[in-house]
């Protein structure tokens, strides 16, 4: 349950540093799993990760193609069905239209003088508009 620990026992592996454990979850969710490496009851470093666990769906029990469904479905869609044995008909299929070439420009407002100004003289102006009036 949540909030709950586990220990899991790890054995080393043939390779030098790494090892590996077994999880096996009691519950579907969320899990999260810490490891803390220690040398001589000294702490090297610690990690964690979380991890769904989850009921498989139809696609991960029976990974077959589906050919006649796949079929249907292109023809209902407008789409073509290719095997990976026919891949030609898929090149062959592909309508090219041709493009239209655009151009991007990236201007920085600092490096224009009349901006500048602008920029200047609106505040300036309002400065101005409020001394006369007695605004300030």
């Amino acid at each position: 349950p949540k909030n709950e620990t586990t220990p899991l026992s790890c054995m080393e592996t043939s390779e030098k540093g790494c090892y590996e454990g077994t999880f096996v979850p009691a519950f579907r969710g969320l899990h999260k799993i810490e490891a803390t490496a220690r040398l001589a009851g000294r702490e090297l470093g610690k990690t964690s990760i979380e991890l769904l666990v989850d009921a498989p769906t139809n696609e991960f029990a029976n990974p077959v193609i589906a050919r006649k469904q796949m079929e249907k479905l292109a023809e209902e869609t407008g789409g073509i069905y290719c095997s990976s044995e026919n891949t030609d008909l898929l090149v062959d299929s592909i309508k090219a239209i041709p493009g239209k070439k655009s151009e991007t420009r990236l201007l920085d407002l600092r490096d224009s003088w009349a901006i500048l100004i602008l920029m200047l003289i609106f505040p300036l102006c309002e400065w101005y508009l409020r001394r006369i009036r007695g605004l300030s």
